[in-house]
């Protein structure tokens, strides 16, 4: 059968098979006809075409997107939203046709998920999802299957996790999860990629960061979930040292100034004999209204001076500590003014040996990235 990857990452279960207790194999044929052996067809009067906002077991609303499992701000934790859903409501009890038919194992998993619409008084398949879950019945991976040239499903989307051993999430998978097209059935793919990453304190389970690598290195990103519930999210930034990365500010509007963590760099605003400001703002007056810490009459200033002719602002050695100095003291309150209208926020960032820490999942520390 076809079958998941799991990564050799500390602490995760070793087993490697994801067949499903009661469901059809993930290599069985989609097509609408075949059946697995002790499974029921359930109509669902709801289509599933990612739009979709339906009713959860406590009556909060659970929004259905084409992807089953979801990763989504301010919930730290990965989600399989079928599961949040109160199906009661959307289901048929006579077996009426509909568009969205539920095939479920005896004890109910969902096995798969088959959509079609009527044309002409003929039903036509528009897709599909086949589900797999692990020995434990928690599910492991799915299929996602639109309808192509022809009018034949072909795999459009997927997803598989990897779990601990008290069975929580570490990993999803968006890629790599099945054998490529056009193997055999017991092809097994290697390498998932398109990967979050969901670092677990190794005694309470708590998510410390999610390392989202789906865009690669280059585009990563990582939140950071502190004791106090707070979020911190850091982005990646190509510098001359190698890809670091920031810390963005929270709800900051500002237009951002990244200090690599060496020396601070000439910021070219290619106007020459420009004068510019370093400020610090309190933060009570960048609480209010936008206008507010505009007014120069709030500001500190720190140090000032004005561009070379190349039209570059250039910190001397013992500016460019002062401004360390401040952003530690104070981050987000600090402001270049290049003119009175014009401002840039410096946000320190970090090594990239730090960075290279903070993406590496196997740092189950609550300050791997500083």
């Amino acid at each position: 059968m076809l079958g998941f990857a799991l990564l050799a990452l500390a602490g995760q279960a070793s087993a490697r098979s994801l067949a499903p207790l009661a469901c059809p194999p993930l290599a069985t044929p989609i097509d609408a006809a075949v059946r697995g052996e002790g499974t029921r067809m359930q109509s669902i009067r709801e289509n599933l075409d990612g739009g979709a906002i339906l009713l959860g077991h406590r009556g909060e609303r659970v929004p259905a997107p084409l992807a089953l499992f979801t990763v989504s701000d301010p919930d730290p934790e990965p989600r399989f939203w079928p599961d949040a859903v109160d199906w009661s409501p959307y289901t048929l009890a006579d077996g009426s046709e509909t568009n969205t038919v539920f095939e479920r194992a005896s004890g109910g998993a969902i096995c798969r998920i088959l959509q079609s619409v009527s044309l002409r008084g003929k039903r036509i398949e528009t897709g599909a999802y086949r589900l797999t879950y692990d020995a434990q019945g928690r599910v492991a991976g799915y299929v996602q299957y639109v309808a192509g040239q022809g009018g034949r499903l072909a795999v459009a989307r997927q997803g598989c996790v990897d779990r601990n051993e008290a069975g929580a999430i570490v990993a999803l998978h968006e890629a790599g999860c099945v054998a490529p097209a056009g193997q055999g059935a017991t092809e097994v793919a290697q390498s998932p990629t398109q990967t979050v990453h969901f670092v677990r304190d190794a005694s309470s389970g708590r998510i410390l960061r999610r390392i989202d690598l789906r865009a690669g290195v280059e585009g990563a990103e990582v939140r950071r979930y502190d004791a106090d519930g707070s979020m911190v999210r850091l982005r990646a930034h190509p510098s001359a040292d190698g890809v670091s990365a920031y810390a963005e500010p929270t709800a900051s509007k500002e237009r951002l100034w990244i200090l690599p963590a060496g020396k601070v760099p000439p910021l070219n605003i290619e106007i020459g004999d420009e004068p510019w400001r370093v400020v610090r703002i309190p933060a009570e007056v960048l609480a209010l209204p936008d206008e507010a810490s505009w007014n120069p009459d709030t500001h500190t200033l720190l140090f000032e001076g004005k561009t070379n002719a190349s039209g570059e602002v250039v910190l001397g050695a013992a500016q460019q500590a002062q401004l360390r100095e401040a952003l530690r003291q104070t981050p987000g309150q600090i402001l270049l003014y290049i003119n009175p209208m014009s401002r840039l926020q410096p946000v320190q960032a970090l090594t990239p040996d730090t960075w290279r820490r903070c993406l590496d999942p196997a740092q189950a520390r609550a300050d791997a990235c500083g």
